[in-house]
């Protein structure tokens, strides 16, 4: 009888260990990660008023992978992790977009200066971020 209890606890405490990892994942990382790149999305809609409604449908991707990792869906973790890589993906090997951005960092850091177009880069360099974030999220939410 005793071992049985004790064989109990042991489950219990390991499977809050690992509802802690799934909460700290799905409270702080996958949502931090989103907030990452709709901020970079609100940046470069008020740099680019053309591609506001893009940006915004955009946004409401995020929400919905948020509140759905938030509710233990492994539909919002999927599509949280394969919108990321396929994103950064394409502005890494494609576009490279998200190199751009990490020069015009660079150089913003060494003038103080940022040129005529290095926002947007320097915009897609912080969308990368919130995007290695979320994929981290999810991964450790798996």
């Amino acid at each position: 009888m005793v071992e049985l209890l004790s064989e109990r606890c042991r489950n219990r405490d390991t499977m809050n260990r690992d509802s802690a990892t799934r909460l700290s994942a799905t409270r702080v990382w996958i949502p931090s990660g989103a907030a990452l790149f709709v901020l970079a999305l609100i940046g470069s809609a008020l740099i680019l008023p053309e591609l506001r409604l893009l940006h915004l449908l955009q946004a409401l991707i995020y929400v919905g992978v948020v509140i759905l990792a938030r509710r233990n869906s492994m539909w919002g973790v999927g599509a949280g992790v394969t919108i990321a890589v396929i994103w950064n993906g394409l502005n890494l090997f494609v576009t490279h977009n998200i190199q751009k951005g990490a020069v015009a960092f660079w150089s913003l850091s060494q003038t103080g200066r940022v040129e005529e177009l290095s926002g947007i880069p320097m915009l897609v360099l912080l969308g990368g971020v919130g995007h290695l974030l979320l994929i981290a999220g999810c991964l450790g939410f798996i």
